[in-house]
Parts: structure tokens; C-alpha cells; sequence
């Protein structure tokens, strides 16, 4: 899936969640209010520029056998994110991570980090409070490496993983909210509540999970969509009815 970061920045995730050293490097970028440099980001690199005006690059993915020149960045500093303790401190912070030490696990030893985004209190019981949609979603992430477990937690609480639905909150009204849904939390409310019969999937809106999208530029590709399966299923019609083919070879 294809996740818009900002107008010119993407991040693609795989199916198990993953995705490109780059394209993580570049949406934690943005995450801690780097700003991107699109005019000097033409080259190998993408280059972000801090409050203080230091300028960070990452390299964009290589493909085999290419030897890109990265010599017109070596005045600035390589974006590790996964490797640079203090940037991890900067995301924590600026996302308000709880970090806590795992040394038991069923009685075993293991020696893991508990990284977690609670937007509020109460906010995991769902049964008292409410499901949360967006980032009010509670987030939590486990893992040996301490700066993988807050990467991978800011990642998820910046959207990635998050699909778009449309949620009628009155049975007896026509108004309808968009919102973003993880899919634990959209499997929790169809099983646990009736508002799953109120959720309705709008798979071209995914995409902006992480940027957000106004109302005007949502109905705008929805009315683009419903035109192009409006002249699909015409052009269907029109071949079974004349045995001509939708498509010409």
C-alpha cells in the first residue's frame, strides 16, 4: 500500500507492514518536523532541513549495480533513524512515547523494550470509553531494539496500516465522517459493537492516512471514481450487447 507523507514524499508499505529504509528514513523525517527540501532533493538524495537550519539527507533506494554520487551532501548529515539515539529521543518526545523495560515474558527472560502511544487514559478499553479511530488510537510496539520498537511505534501512530472508511455514527441519519481504522481496531468494533454495519470501506482514500485529506479534495476523487466505474460498467454493457470488446487489442 501507498501512503502519501506530503506532496511530493511517499512511503509503500509491503503486506507484512514493511517498507524501504528510505521511505521510513523520510516519513520519521517529516514525523519530528524536519522540513523537506524538494529543489535540493533532485539528486540521489532526499535532503530536510531542522529548525536550526542543519541540513540532513537520505539516499533514495539504489537499484543493483548503480554507484550514485552522494559527494554534493557531504557538508550535511547521513538520517539513520534506526542508529541516531538522539533522533529517537526527538520522536518520543515530540509524539509523547511511553517506553518501558520488558524483562519477563510467561516467565521467561527476555530482555525486550515496550514502546507506547496512549493518546489519553482509559483509552485501550474500548468497551467503557469507546473504539478511537486515527491518532487516538492506542499503539504499542515490542522489540530488543529499543530505537526499532519507537520507529516502527511512530510509524504506526503517523497512519501506516490505517485504512479509510466511512462511518455513519446515527442509524437515523445520512451524515457520515471519514475515518482511519487499523484493522485490529476495525475487526474489534465488528465483533464487539454494531457500528461495524455503519463502516463502509473507501479503499481510494487509504492512501492518505498519514496526510490527512479536506472534504472537498475526498468527494472530488470519490466523484472520479464512481465516474470511472460508471464508464466501465457502460462499456461492459456495450460489448456484451455487440460483441465488440471493451478494449481494442
Amino acid at each position: 500500500m501507498k501512503y502519501h507523507i506530503n506532496e511530493n514524499l511517499s512511503i509503500t508499505v509491503n503486506e507484512k507492514g514493511q517498507a524501504t529504509k528510505s521511505d521510513v528514513a523520510c516519513l520519521l523525517a517529516v514525523i519530528t518536523g524536519l522540513r523537506h527540501d524538494a529543489e535540493g532533493s533532485a539528486g540521489a538524495a532526499n535532503v530536510f532541513v531542522g529548525e536550526d537550519e542543519t541540513r540532513y539527507w537520505v539516499a533514495r533506494p539504489v537499484a543493483p549495480g548503480a554507484e550514485p554520487d552522494f559527494s554534493d551532501y557531504a557538508s550535511m548529515m547521513q538520517l539513520a533513524p534506526h542508529n541516531n539515539p538522539a533522533f529517537c529521543q526527538a520522536l518520543a518526545r515530540k509524539l509523547g512515547l511511553f517506553i518501558s523495560p520488558v524483562l519477563m515474558d510467561q516467565g521467561h527472560l527476555v530482555g525486550a523494550w515496550k514502546v507506547e502511544h496512549m493518546a489519553h487514559y482509559g483509552v485501550t478499553n474500548f468497551k467503557e470509553n469507546g473504539w478511537q479511530h486515527g491518532t487516538h488510537e492506542p499503539v504499542q510496539e515490542t522489540s530488543a531494539n529499543l530505537f526499532e520498537a519507537i520507529c516502527r511505534a511512530a510509524m504506526r501512530v503517523a497512519g501506516v496500516g490505517r485504512r479509510a472508511y466511512l462511518f455513519t455514527p446515527d442509524p437515523d441519519s445520512t451524515d457520515s465522517q471519514l475515518v482511519f481504522l487499523s484493522d485490529w481496531v476495525r475487526d474489534w468494533i465488528i465483533q464487539s459493537t454494531t457500528d461495524g454495519d455503519r463502516l463502509k470501506p473507501i479503499p481510494a482514500l487509504d492512501a492518505y492516512a498519514i496526510c490527512g485529506i479536506d472534504e472537498d479534495n475526498a468527494m472530488r476523487i470519490l466523484r472520479e471514481q464512481t465516474e470511472e466505474a460508471k464508464q466501465d460498467v457502460d462499456a461492459e454493457s456495450l460489448a456484451s450487447a455487440t460483441g465488440i470488446p471493451a478494449t481494442a487489442e
